[in-house]
């Protein structure tokens, strides 16, 4: 542990207290041998972590508290990695994003759903795990009648199609965009929100059930990085 009053800046000029880490990395770049763009990302990581931070000061609670707290809450008020100390850089997210699709957030959000055609994705299982079964634990039946008619109207087979979940910042940024030949072709069809909803764990992109905490929980890709 460091006394935060025995951290001096000195320049040529003064000695003041140092207090911001931003500068400092800004002030060692040339004795680390950071080239510019990697310090404009620390920087951004830095400052980015600093913001997330400041929301978890906002509302922390006890040891008493924390304790009784179940763990769709308690992951929440977590601090992140504990060797890493721009742990919560999370490039390619807007303060917005930051607001909705972190855990310190403690929001929660729907998921999109797609059908995907069986030429751009296959499925894996462990070997007591079925593709149809596992749909229907994780989706009310009504919902994947709904689906289904999505596919049809696309032309294609809902049975033969793989349906995944995507994150909604995943399918705003990467899979809409990117994917748009797809999409107008109905080789990839967007079939709607998850009845459920979900919060991210601390590790961003593995997702928690809290309507049914009986389902299982889900990981999804995440275009973001620290």
């Amino acid at each position: 542990h460091v006394d935060p009053d025995s951290l001096v800046r000195r320049t040529r000029e003064a000695e003041a207290p140092a207090w911001d880490p931003a500068l400092f990395v800004t002030d060692a770049q040339a004795t680390v041998g950071l080239p510019g763009d990697s310090l404009a990302e620390v920087v951004r990581d830095l400052l980015a972590t600093h913001a997330a931070d400041a929301r978890l000061v906002s509302s922390a609670l006890g040891a008493a508290e924390l304790a009784d707290l179940p763990y769709e809450d308690l992951e929440g008020h977590q601090t992140g990695h504990p060797c890493i100390f721009v742990n919560k850089g999370r490039l390619g997210f807007s303060a917005a994003d930051a607001a909705r699709y972190t855990p310190e957030a403690r929001g929660a959000f729907h998921l999109v759903w797609i059908a995907v055609h069986p030429d751009l994705g296959g499925f894996q299982s462990m070997a007591d795990t079925e593709r149809h079964g596992l749909l229907a634990r994780e989706l009310d039946e009504d919902q994947r009648s709904g689906f289904a008619a999505a596919v049809r109207a696309r032309g294609g087979d809902p049975d033969a199609f793989l349906w995944m979940p995507v994150h909604p910042f995943q399918w705003d940024e990467v899979v809409a965009p990117l994917f748009a030949s797809e999409i107008a072709l109905g080789t990839v069809v967007r079939l709607g929100p998850s009845r459920d909803r979900y919060r991210p764990f601390q590790s961003i992109r593995t997702l928690m059930n809290l309507d049914r905490p009986d389902r299982l929980n889900v990981k999804v890709p995440l275009m973001i990085r620290n």
